[in-house]
Formats: structure tokens, sequence, C-alpha cells
């Protein structure tokens, strides 16, 4: 590969040519511009995999809209703890319960604030994590420990983790518009992760408080 510092004239090339290559130098428009774009959108893919994965969980996210909202709009990255099928499964009665808290006005503020726990405002990664012994959610701090290898969030093992990063594309142009090359960018997009668990994450204090407010609204019934 020629470099860019290597003489234009040398014992090989005649006056004329390097006349000629000189004039081909001054006359190639100049670099002007660069542009970065976006080409994959880390959050989309991210919120997209939890739907198709987990999608009774994402049923939950989807009842905390404001939580949604700002996932989706961050400049940075999150992090989901995000329960599987199986997980969700292995609820019982309590799966049957958040369901029915999904069309009660009363019960629906808990379980919003449930689904906070479970989304982290940045991409948390597990050495971070390891390395605080906590996370910071967006309802609070839940912690993180690590046993025979594997790493535990409030209690909860996690299963696997799922990352997704922005693609982004530097495109170099001259002053007339022309494209003279690209690039992708490394580091300079959002992170996204997507932690599988073997259960939900939130504080046994919330599902008191559910089970309070579904056995005093349903008393009389005795329903579940």
């Amino acid at each position: 590969m020629c470099s860019a510092f290597a003489p234009i004239y040398t014992s090989k090339t005649t006056p004329v040519a390097a006349l000629s290559a000189l004039s081909s130098i001054r006359n190639r428009p100049p670099l002007n511009h660069r542009e970065t774009q976006l080409h994959s959108n880390s959050a989309n893919q991210a919120e997209q995999y939890i739907s198709d994965q987990y999608p009774r969980f994402y049923y939950l996210m989807q009842q905390n809209p404001t939580c949604l909202e700002r996932i989706r709009s961050s400049s940075r990255g999150f992090a989901i703890f995000a329960p599987s099928e199986e997980a969700m499964d292995a609820l019982g009665d309590f799966l049957n319960l958040l369901e029915y808290s999904c069309s009660d006005v009363d019960m629906l503020p808990i379980l919003q604030a449930m689904a906070s726990w479970h989304v982290v405002s940045v991409p948390a990664t597990v050495d971070i994590m390891k390395q605080f012994g906590v996370v910071s959610t967006r309802e609070g701090e839940l912690p993180v420990e690590e046993h025979n290898g594997s790493i535990y969030v409030n209690g909860v093992r996690v299963v696997q983790c799922f990352r997704f990063e922005d693609n982004v594309v530097t495109n170099y142009q001259d002053t007339e518009g022309n494209l003279l090359g690209s690039e992708t960018v490394q580091g300079e997009g959002s992170v996204c992760l997507v932690y599988e668990m073997e259960g939900m994450v939130c504080p046994d204090e919330l599902w008191t408080a559910l089970y309070e407010c579904y056995r005093s609204k349903n008393s009389e019934t005795g329903a579940m």
C-alpha cells in the first residue's frame, strides 16, 4: 500500500509523470463531510427479542408505558431482567394474580412497580454487578451475588445474557457529495442487555402488597 507521505517524484518517475500526478491530486475534491448513521437500533432489537421470547413478561412491561418509553429513548442503553416462560409458569396462582391485576386500576400501580424493578437504566454488565454487589434498577437496588459460578440477582439465578449493540456507520464524502468510503464505528452507539432469569427479581413485599390488595377487594366473593 502506498504511503500518504511517499514522494510523488522518484528516480523511476519522469518529471512529466510527476507533474501529471500532482495535477490529479490537486483536482481531486477534498474530504469535506463526515456523516454518522445508525443502521440498526439495539433498543428496538432488544425489545423485539423480549416480546418474542418472553411474551408474558413483556405483557407485564407493557403495563408500565412510561418505563417502556424511557428505555426506547435511552441514548446509553439498558439492562432487563426477563423471567423465562418456564419461570412464569412456575408462579402458579401468582400468575393468575398478575393477569387479574392488569385490569384493576387499584392494583395496577403495584404491577407497574414490579415491572420497573426489572429495568436498569444503563447496560449493567455481569462484571460491573459483581464488582459492586448491587444493581440499581428504576425502583431501587437489588443485591447481586455469585455462587458456584452463577450470578444471582436478589436470589434469582441468571440463566444467560443476550447483548444487542447499535450498528453505527460513518460515511466520508467529498465537497461534491461523492461517497469516499464508510466504516463501522465501535463503541459510539448504545448497548442493551437482556438477562434471562429463573424468576422475577422484584422484592417479595410487592407480591404481599398485590395479594393483600386483591384479597381486600374480593373478600366477599372468596375468589382465588
